[in-house]
């Protein structure tokens, strides 16, 4: 049998199908609780820390069951509608003919999962669809393809032992509707990091070992992943002892910078008597502009409707540090 084959047959050497493309809500909900039993293609860029959306400690708590995954957006949402549509521009673009797909797991590694859109008729090749709004063109500019895009094609490739993945991006916008497709080849080098990456991060998931705070992080996942424990006590080592102090100059220099800055504001709106202009030798260096919102009012609403603002509350929570003063 060849490989082209075994890819459509839902079985190779390295990976093998473990749930169709899902039908019913049944089906949906099974693939939904399939992808906690592993790292998905999609989640490739976020465990090797390169989603400005999805950290490696985010998708950690997630797959611990300790934060829900992301809510289903309107681009996700009109991604999965138009997936038929895009289906039919590439197969008459291509003349190639495809076939549903679904989940894969990968036989060498059992926390590498993969959902291609597609398998491609005769070869053994992938198809993956994206929909995305004109804001984000500039990521697909000049023939370049995102890098959460690449990864999740180097992950399905490794998990279903795919040689190429087409991967066509759906751009719309109020002007203009219009497709372009990008074909990428397996590259084993970028398939060892993301094996390294995501052997990593699921041995640290499977243990209970949490990934290192990176600089983007929600307050509130680091509340979920280190709670504070009351009362309890930790002697700073040396190194840490040094941030402690880092920090403490920080804050301190940060509170005195926070407070020449509204003074100097003042006093330069003071002088302006409302110019918009600001010059220095005749040329505008800012700009002073009238700012208004609109907010809800929620003491009116907890007064007038409480039942409503009870519903519309959300509780979030972040942790604050003190500094204490010592007597």
């Amino acid at each position: 049998m060849q490989r082209s084959e075994q890819l459509a047959a839902g079985e190779t050497e390295v990976g093998k199908l473990i749930l169709p493309t899902p039908k019913t809500e049944h089906d949906y909900q099974l693939w939904l609780d399939l992808r906690t039993t592993g790292l998905g293609a999609s989640e490739a860029s976020a465990m090797l820390g390169m989603n400005p959306n999805c950290t490696p400690l985010t998708l950690w708590l997630q797959k611990r069951g300790l934060k829900p995954g992301p809510d289903e957006t309107e681009e996700m949402w009109f991604g999965k509608v138009m997936e038929p549509v895009v289906d039919a521009w590439f197969r008459k673009e291509t003349g190639l003919e495809t076939y549903e797909s679904g989940l894969w797991r990968s036989k060498l590694h059992d926390w590498m999962l993969a959902t291609p859109d597609r398998g491609i008729i005769g070869r053994n090749a992938l198809a993956e669809y994206k929909t995305t709004s004109v804001k984000q063109e500039h990521k697909w500019a000049n023939g370049q393809t995102p890098d959460e895009a690449e990864l999740q094609a180097q992950q399905q490739m490794a998990a279903t032992g795919a040689d190429m993945v087409y991967v066509v991006v759906f751009i719309r916008s109020s002007f203009e509707l219009r497709f372009e497709l990008r074909l990428i080849y397996r590259d084993q080098t970028v398939i060892d990091h993301i094996i390294r990456g995501g052997g990593d991060l699921w041995h640290k998931i499977t243990n209970d070992i949490r990934p290192a705070i990176s600089d983007e992080e929600e307050a509130s996942d680091i509340s979920l992943a280190w709670p504070v424990l009351e009362g309890e006590k930790k002697e700073l080592d040396e190194e840490h002892r040094h941030l402690f102090k880092a920090y403490q100059t920080a804050k301190e220099n940060e509170r005195e910078a926070a407070k020449d800055a509204k003074t100097a504001l003042n006093q330069l709106k003071e002088f302006l008597a409302g110019a918009e202009l600001p010059t220095i030798d005749g040329t505008p260096v800012a700009r002073l502009r009238e700012i208004t919102q609109k907010r809800p009012d929620t003491k009116w609403l907890a007064r007038n409707y409480p039942n409503i603002h009870a519903k519309a509350l959300r509780e979030t929570s972040h942790q604050r540090f003190d500094i204490l003063k010592i007597k």
